[in-house]
């Protein structure tokens, strides 16, 4: 039985990998010369969202991701990663600047990466209708960004760095650093109401 179960587990992985490949091929074609892709893996198909505006995603050879990821562009934007690189689940990069990040980083579960923010100081509009600011973000080499880490635009990430989970970036961070997101646990006993 442990050879029939080793048959049926490569036979759909091969099937997934098909799948995976047709979803990104069809995808190149709707959005020709936008999605560049070399040798890279992904455990699942990832959604790529374009306006109509020139935006491009290029990812470099080697490339891991694994499970749900989205690639958001508006405005032009752009996505260049370099290779070697790993993504966990749930991450997602949106772009209306630019967000360049180098070879051989490591990205935890659920990295937000936002080159722009909205636009609030008119309170006659509506947010939704003032536009963003923008700013790019770069990312150097070997660089290890921890799970729910949230980096935001303008921002530059040094070669070697290491953004410990939890935490929100947002002024740059330079080389060879370790950020870590200091929280306190404070544990209090509860008091029970007196009914």
């Amino acid at each position: 039985m442990t050879l029939f179960y080793k048959i049926i587990y490569i036979l759909r992985k091969k099937l997934g990998d098909v799948r995976i490949n047709y979803l990104i091929k069809e995808q190149q074609t709707l959005f020709p010369g936008r999605i560049l892709l070399k040798k890279s893996f992904f455990s699942k198909a990832p959604e790529f969202l374009f306006d109509s505006s020139p935006s491009k995603l290029i990812i470099k050879d080697n490339t891991a991701i694994r499970g749900d990821i989205s690639f958001t562009f508006n405005e032009g934007g752009v996505i260049e990663i370099g290779s070697g690189c790993f993504f966990n689940n749930n991450c997602s990069i949106n772009s209306l600047s630019k967000v360049s990040i180098g070879d051989n980083c490591l990205f935890g579960e659920g990295v937000k990466i936002y080159d722009h923010n909205h636009e609030f100081k008119n309170s006659d509009a509506l947010i939704k209708d003032q536009g963003y600011t923008k700013a790019p973000i770069q990312i150097g080499n070997n660089c290890w960004i921890g799970s729910n880490v949230m980096i935001l635009k303008g921002v530059t990430i040094g070669n070697n760095s290491v953004i410990g989970g939890g935490s929100i970036i947002f002024k740059n961070v330079p080389a060879n650093t370790v950020v870590v997101n200091k929280l306190t646990t404070e544990l209090r006993e509860i008091q029970p109401v007196n009914q």
